[in-house]
């Protein structure tokens, strides 16, 4: 007995718009899809009397230079926290070395989940005074932000021998650049599933 099958003619331009690839749910994409991406430019700049940390950066520690909002949308994603250069400089203190921090605020902890800290001393400059370009490229969990949006504060300071440092944070000697915010700064975060 012969038996004979046929298969239907279809289209495969046809499937793949049935399929519709534009609109993948953010639960089946793969561990290491960037989920969503935040980005703030901020041309802040400060000069004046700073405290220090005393040693390691602490929450509520140095100048409150700017508050970034960011909302996970999963509890285990690792968030990839990066910035431009932020420059930082005495004019009148002396033996100084300077850190930049990010705070969650809603997290329930008394934390800081990123850090940098400069390591350039007062002995590789003239005057005594320091200076450090510092940057961020740290991961945080997601899981401190407890499912919520929340603010993430991000400080700049001394780890003051002295106490308090007296700073100029991402501002020049010339007043026109931060008169026309020629000064700016990018904040990233991405948010990259596990």
């Amino acid at each position: 007995m012969t038996v004979r099958a046929h298969k239907p003619a279809f289209s495969i331009r046809e499937k793949l718009k049935e399929l519709d690839y534009s609109h993948v749910p953010y639960e089946k994409m793969p561990a290491g899809s960037v989920i969503q991406v935040y980005s703030k430019e901020s041309s802040n700049e400060y000069r004046g009397s700073v405290t220090g940390a005393g040693g390691f950066a602490d929450v509520g520690e140095g100048y409150l230079f700017e508050t970034l909002s960011f909302c996970p949308r999963f509890s285990n994603s690792k968030l990839l926290l990066q910035s431009s250069n932020i420059s930082l400089y005495e004019y009148a203190n002396s033996d100084d070395t300077f850190f930049m921090s990010a705070y969650v605020v809603n997290s329930g902890s008394d934390t800081v989940q990123a850090v940098v800290q400069g390591t350039l001393g007062y002995e590789i400059f003239a005057n005594n005074y320091n200076g450090q370009v510092l940057s961020f490229n740290n991961i945080i969990d997601a899981s401190v932000f407890n499912g919520k949006t929340s603010d993430i504060h991000i400080r700049l300071g001394s780890i003051a021998i002295s106490g308090s440092a007296s700073l100029s944070i991402n501002r020049d000697a010339y007043a026109a650049s931060y008169n026309n915010d020629r000064n700016i700064i990018t904040f990233t975060i991405m948010e990259i599933k596990q």
